[in-house]
């Protein structure tokens, strides 16, 4: 009989496997599974070889255990096997050999330990959904369930980077792949980043709440958070150049440029967003969002659902606001009072990079915010110290008083509040808004 050309050499019958190794010239071993335990036989032909290798394939397909020389316990256990093993629809060998490979596969790990973990993070009623997906369905939810738009425009810019590093299932991203996500973005500050995070974890709770992912497969603490230091966004604008945007927010449409978009930029869109930022401490994403008719008795009332912290405030209207909305807020009884908007312009931010190139005033961006509070906490500097006038604003603006000291803290002296604040309108320049209950 003529020997293989290669070693070891495979003899099957049906399900049967028989091995047969050559090391040495005159020496060949026969190597087979029985229940499980690994058999080695040695023949010194190669034609002795082969034939008992195919009187082993032969015993097992006729269930020969005999014929397997083997001893009393051992054809007991064999038995046994074969039982366990037709019960889940294989033979005694296959199941062997995917206990060999298994093992192989996780070193020290048991089997049984492998596949508790498969279990419990692929159980049967996990929906196996994209990112990009159940991204979309959780916008979809939160915008039914009333959450503000300015809310969903933000989620959905941060899901977006998201789901464009993440196609894939969503129970197949890890904490791991995650932290590599969030420390790839570009260059940006601790509470940028962090903002990147939230919106992230939001969309796993979701997912989890839809049986997406397994609960508890991944620990949102452990998520990496950045450390958030001194924003460095704290601009401000100087008592001249505020003047000079509120001057030019009231001319008559005629006196712009033709690049000027007359149509939404007047007056009547952004004097509002202008004063009420400036003098009132409202962040512009909420006056877009404010209604005229909560604006009364000398208080401001900013609602959850308008402000940017989701925290109710009201904020006392002081005298030179007061002066500045006589200008632009429509008297009560006027049709659909209830639910005019103080700003009806979403892009507001472009309207306002317009009118100060049109002021001749550079723009910063969240200045008028920033202005109000670093010149409110000098305000209040001499009558309440430093913890007093730092816990004042932080309630005033709806922000912590972390952040306040942070950013508003000693940047601007009480003189420069008190101009700030006594900046008035020019009654002989007033041009009054349709509506507007000027004295």
């Amino acid at each position: 009989m003529k020997l293989p050309n290669s070693f070891p050499y495979v003899v099957q019958k049906g399900s049967s496997i028989v091995r047969i190794y050559r090391p040495d010239e005159n020496e060949f071993t026969i190597v087979h599974y029985v229940g499980g335990v690994r058999k080695r036989e040695t023949k010194n032909t190669w034609e002795k070889a082969k034939a008992r290798a195919d009187e082993i394939n032969n015993s097992v397909k006729n269930g020969d255990l005999q014929g397997l020389a083997l001893s009393n316990a051992e054809c007991v256990e064999f038995a046994r096997s074969r039982e366990v093993a037709k019960k889940h629809g294989k033979t005694v060998d296959e199941i062997a050999r995917i206990f060999d490979e298994a093992t192989s596969l996780l070193g020290s790990t048991s089997i049984v330990e492998a596949v508790h973990f498969w279990v419990e993070r692929h159980p049967s009623n996990l929906k196996f959904r994209r990112v990009e997906d159940i991204a979309k369905e959780m916008l979809e939810a939160k915008k039914k369930d009333g959450v503000t738009d300015a809310y969903c425009k933000t989620l959905g810019h941060y899901l977006t980077t998201f789901s464009r590093a993440f196609q894939q299932e969503i129970h197949t991203v890890t904490k791991e792949r995650i932290d590599a996500f969030l420390r790839s973005l570009p260059q940006m500050g601790g509470r940028s980043r962090n903002n990147y995070r939230n919106g992230i974890i939001t969309l796993l709770r979701y997912a989890e709440d839809q049986n997406a992912i397994v609960k508890n497969s991944i620990d949102f603490k452990k998520i990496a958070e950045a450390k958030e230091g001194e924003v460095i966004d704290s601009e401000t604008f100087t008592p001249a150049e505020m003047k000079k945007l509120l001057a030019t927010a009231l001319l008559p449409r005629e006196s712009f440029p033709q690049w000027y978009r007359r149509d939404v930029d007047e007056g009547k869109c952004l004097l509002p967003v202008l004063v009420l930022c400036a003098f009132g401490n409202m962040r512009p994403g909420e006056v877009i969002r404010q209604k005229w008719a909560d604006i009364r008795n000398g208080y401001i009332k900013v609602t959850a659902a308008k402000g940017g912290t989701r925290r109710k405030r009201n904020i006392k209207i002081r005298e030179n606001l007061q002066a500045w909305l006589n200008l632009c807020q429509p008297t009560p009884g006027t049709e659909g009072y209830e639910e005019l908007l103080c700003c009806t312009y979403q892009k507001y931010d472009e309207a306002l990079v317009r009118l100060a190139r049109h002021a001749g005033v550079k723009y910063k961006k969240n200045a008028l915010r920033n202005s109000c509070a670093s010149y409110r906490v000098a305000e209040l500097m001499d009558d309440k110290g430093e913890a007093g006038s730092v816990g004042a604003v932080a309630l005033e603006s709806g922000n912590t008083e972390t952040m306040i000291r942070q950013n508003y803290l000693a940047l601007k002296t009480p003189e420069e509040a008190a101009e700030w604040f006594g900046i008035l309108p020019e009654r002989k320049k007033v041009i009054a808004m349709p509506g507007a209950k000027v004295a």
